[in-house]
């Protein structure tokens, strides 16, 4: 707040609010209208609309964010296995990762970090106690 009223960082702020209101994404639009359907027990239309939801969302961008998320879980378990001081994580530990890395690869199967931590997921886990 300035003596002359809000800041601009303020206006930006409720600007931006009042815009992300306004303009949903393409895919929750096309997931609400899927999800209205569905309720309707319109099922055909339903799978119709989810469909056009997922080719509206860029499913290389997915998959980016699951291999980050698998890398961010897989992380600490490897400075785990470096670290004298901490018991080793167990094979159900890596299991999340794992998963993350997997999703990647279904959304994007030419995910090459994907592959990557795959491979490295695998040299892991065959070389725990």
């Amino acid at each position: 707040q300035t003596p002359l009223g809000p800041s601009l960082e303020e206006i930006y702020v409720k600007t931006m609010a009042a815009q992300e209101e306004k303009v949903a994404s393409p895919a929750q639009t096309a997931l609400d209208k899927a999800q209205a359907l569905f309720e309707k027990s319109e099922f055909a239309a339903a799978a119709q609309a989810a469909d056009d939801g997922l080719l509206n969302t860029r499913l290389s961008v997915l998959a980016g964010c699951a291999v980050l998320r698998g890398k961010a879980i897989l992380a600490p378990l490897l400075e785990a296995l470096e670290d004298e001081s901490k018991p080793d994580p167990s094979e159900t530990d890596f299991r999340e990762a794992w998963v993350m890395f997997q999703l990647a690869l279904r959304f994007h199967p030419e995910n090459e970090e994907a592959q990557e931590e795959v491979e490295k997921l695998q040299a892991v886990i065959s070389e725990l106690p």
